[in-house]
């Protein structure tokens, strides 16, 4: 599956639309619009969302498959994603130049 390389400056919210999903950590040794990216193994913190047990956390579960920053593939605007306590992340505005396989 190829999409846009997702960057720590990206919008992305939890499947409520309210939540925003900031990075708790990105891979700086890359880059996408000179913003660091975010790979599988890092993780969101999830503010603002509305439901009474709101999101909290969450991370990319599959990505780009030849693709990898340090050692782990690159999430993906299209890949899939897990919220906690559910559903998945919605990226609503990000890069649009660089793309990932």
């Amino acid at each position: 599956m190829s999409g846009f390389i997702i960057h720590e400056g990206a919008l992305v919210t939890c499947p409520h639309t309210t939540g925003q999903a900031s990075p708790d950590q990105v891979d700086t040794r890359v880059s996408v619009s000179g913003q660091a990216i975010m790979t599988l193994t890092r993780t969101y913190t999830i503010t603002g969302c509305p439901q009474n047990t709101p999101c909290s956390k969450a991370s990319w579960i599959s990505g780009a498959h030849r693709v990898t920053a340090s050692g782990f593939p690159v999430a993906i605007h299209n890949g899939q994603s897990l919220c906690i306590p559910s559903g998945s992340l919605k990226p609503q505005l990000f890069q649009q130049r660089a793309s990932a396989d």
